[in-house]
C-alpha cells in the first residue's frame, strides 16, 4: 500500500499548472498496480459497487425500534420518501410524523416532489438507487473537471471515497450536493450556462447553501447568461410543487420550510468553525456574524484569485461545510471534495501534503471504528476535531488565492 501511495504521488508533476496532460505510456511498458487502480472504469465500478453493498448491509437488519416506535432502516431515505407522499396527500411535510420518521423533513417542497422516482419504487430498490445516484454523480462531477488530467482526477476520487461512504451509509444527499456544485462549475467552464444554472438551482432546492455554487461560475465569463438561466430555472423550480398542491398550500409550505431550517440552525453549531470557537475558546460569537465575515473573505479572495477558478470552487466547497450550522459527519464529503480539488490542482508542497494527510486522518478516519470509541466520544467529537484540518486548509487556500501568480495558465485544455 505504501509503495502504491509513493508511486501515485510521485507521478504528479511538480510544475505549477492546472492544465496538465496525461503522459503517454510506452507501447510495451509494464502497467503498475497504481496504473490499474487509477483506471476510470475501475474507480467508477468501485464507487457504484460500494454504494450498493453499503445500502444492502444497512437494509439487511430490517426495521428497528426507538422510543416505542418501529422505523425503517436508513431513516434519512425514509424521511425523503415520506415527504413525497405527505406532499401529494396535502399534508404539512414539515410536521413531525413520529410513527414513521424519527426526525423532521428540512428540505424544500420541490425536493419532496422531485423525489418521486425513488419514492414510488419499493423501499429497498429506491434506497439502493438513491445511494447509487449519489456515488455515481460525484464520480461524474470530479471526472468532468476540465482542468485536471485523468490521473489527478482518479487520485482525487480515491481520496474522497471514504467520505462518500460515510455520507451514503446514512442515505444523505451530501455527495449529490458536492456533485451538483462541482458540476455547475464544470458546465460553466465549458460554456454550458443552461446546465450550470440547472445544477445550481437543483443544489439550492436541496440545501440552501447550494446557492454558493454560483460564485466560481461568475468568474468563468458569460455571467449575464448564467444569471438569466438561473432566474428562469429558479422560478420554474419554485412553482413546481403546484402540480401537487394549491398555491396557498405552497405558500404555507415555504413559510414552514424557512421556520424549520431557522429553528434547527439556532439550536446547534454543528461540526463547524463556530462549534470550534465555542468548545475551544468558550466564545459565544453570534454565528451569523462569523458566517458573514467568512463570506466576505470568501468573495474577496475569489475575486483576487479569479485566474484559478478551480481553487475558488474548492474554497466554496469547504466554506459551505465548515461554516454550516448544521454540519454533521456525513456533510464532510463536500469539504473533503474541496480539499481534494485544492491539493491535486496545484504543485506538490510539504505543507499541502501535511494538510492532506491531516484531513484524511482527522476529517475522515476519526469517525470510523479505527479510532477507539472512548477517544471519539471524549475528545474528537466534543472538540469538533473533524473540522480542524478543513479549517486549516481553507485558511491556506485563501492565501493560495491571494498570492497566486498572474502568469499561471488556468485555461481549459483542448
Amino acid at each position: 500500500m505504501s509503495q502504491f501511495v509513493r508511486r501515485a504521488f510521485a507521478a504528479i508533476p511538480a510544475r505549477d499548472t492546472l492544465s496538465c496532460k496525461l503522459p503517454r505510456t510506452k507501447p510495451h511498458s509494464r502497467r503498475t498496480l497504481a496504473d490499474h487502480l487509477l483506471r476510470p472504469n475501475l474507480v467508477l465500478t468501485i464507487y457504484c459497487l460500494a454504494a450498493v453493498v453499503v445500502t444492502i448491509l444497512k437494509l439487511a437488519p430490517g426495521p428497528f425500534e426507538q422510543d416505542g416506535f418501529h422505523y425503517q432502516p436508513l431513516q434519512n431515505f425514509a424521511i425523503f420518501r415520506d415527504s413525497f407522499f405527505h406532499l401529494i396527500h396535502h399534508q404539512n411535510i414539515y410536521a413531525p410524523f413520529r410513527a414513521t420518521q424519527w426526525d423532521l423533513y428540512r428540505y424544500s417542497p420541490t425536493f419532496a416532489l422531485l423525489f418521486a422516482p425513488f419514492a414510488l419504487l419499493p423501499y429497498s430498490v429506491g434506497a439502493v438507487l438513491w445511494n447509487l445516484l449519489n456515488a455515481a454523480t460525484l464520480f461524474w462531477a470530479v471526472r468532468s473537471a476540465p482542468v485536471l488530467d485523468e490521473r489527478r482526477k482518479m487520485l482525487a476520487l480515491w481520496f474522497i471515497f471514504l467520505a462518500m461512504l460515510t455520507s451514503i451509509q446514512n442515505a444523505q444527499s451530501n455527495a449529490l450536493m458536492a456533485a451538483l456544485m462541482i458540476g455547475a462549475w464544470n458546465a460553466q467552464e465549458r460554456g454550458k450556462s443552461d446546465f450550470s444554472a440547472l445544477f445550481i438551482v437543483l443544489a439550492t432546492f436541496i440545501k440552501l447553501f447550494g446557492a454558493f455554487a454560483l460564485l466560481p461560475c461568475l468568474l468563468c465569463g458569460n455571467w449575464k447568461r448564467v444569471l438569466r438561466y438561473l432566474a428562469a430555472c429558479g422560478a420554474l423550480f419554485a412553482v413546481l410543487p403546484l402540480f401537487a398542491v394549491r398555491f396557498e398550500e405552497l405558500r404555507i409550505l415555504y413559510r414552514d420550510w424557512y421556520a424549520t431550517v431557522r429553528a434547527f440552525n439556532q439550536a446547534r453549531l454543528g461540526i463547524s468553525f463556530m462549534g470550534l470557537l465555542k468548545t475551544w475558546m468558550h466564545l459565544d460569537v453570534p454565528a451569523n456574524v462569523v458566517v458573514a465575515a467568512a463570506a466576505v473573505i470568501l468573495i474577496v479572495t475569489a475575486v483576487l484569485g479569479r485566474r484559478a477558478p478551480i481553487l475558488v470552487l474548492a474554497s466554496v466547497l469547504i466554506f459551505v461545510t465548515i461554516f454550516n450550522y448544521a454540519a454533521e459527519s456525513p456533510t464532510y464529503v463536500i469539504a473533503v471534495s474541496g480539499v481534494a480539488l485544492w491539493y491535486f490542482a496545484q504543485a506538490r508542497t510539504a505543507a499541502n501534503l501535511a494538510l492532506l494527510i491531516a484531513t484524511f486522518l482527522l476529517a475522515m478516519l476519526s469517525s470510523t471504528d479505527l479510532f477507539p470509541r472512548a477517544l471519539r466520544h471524549d475528545l474528537l467529537e466534543p472538540y469538533v476535531v473533524k473540522a480542524v484540518p478543513c479549517i486549516l486548509v481553507w485558511i491556506k487556500l485563501q492565501w493560495d488565492l491571494v498570492t497566486r501568480k498572474e502568469g499561471t495558465d488556468y485555461s481549459v485544455p483542448d
